[in-house]
């Protein structure tokens, strides 16, 4: 893999990101979402950082680095690892968001459920 290459792939990944929560922060996202405390919000910002970079940032700058993946070693628990992640995620999101159902969380509730299946 080129080390510098994929460096600047995760940079440009990080900025990315960066870019995304300064939008968020403006549209006051992470307070519609019930996360006004400063403590609850930092800890969800940070598990959201750290699950992006994970499952978005470093693959996306791995893969485009030209570093060959090593699938002779892929294990049925890390086929699965980075869905294990999101579940985790999500639950403790949910977790620090409070106030909601998990259906209205999860955006399944719908006013016209059969037009929307």
């Amino acid at each position: 893999m080129h080390q510098l290459v994929f460096s600047a792939l995760l940079a440009t990944g990080c900025a990315g990101i960066l870019l995304s929560f300064a939008q968020a922060k403006s549209r006051a996202v992470f307070a519609r979402d019930g996360l006004t405390e400063p403590p609850r919000r930092i800890l969800a910002v940070s598990l959201l950082v750290i699950v992006l970079l994970l499952t978005v940032a470093i693959p996306f700058a791995a893969g485009l680095s030209g570093g060959a993946p090593e699938t002779k070693k892929l294990t049925l628990v890390s086929l699965f690892a980075v869905h294990a992640m999101l579940a985790f995620f999500l639950i403790a999101y949910f977790g620090l968001t409070r106030g909601q159902s998990a259906a209205d969380f999860l955006k399944l509730r719908s006013f016209r459920p059969w037009a929307d299946l």
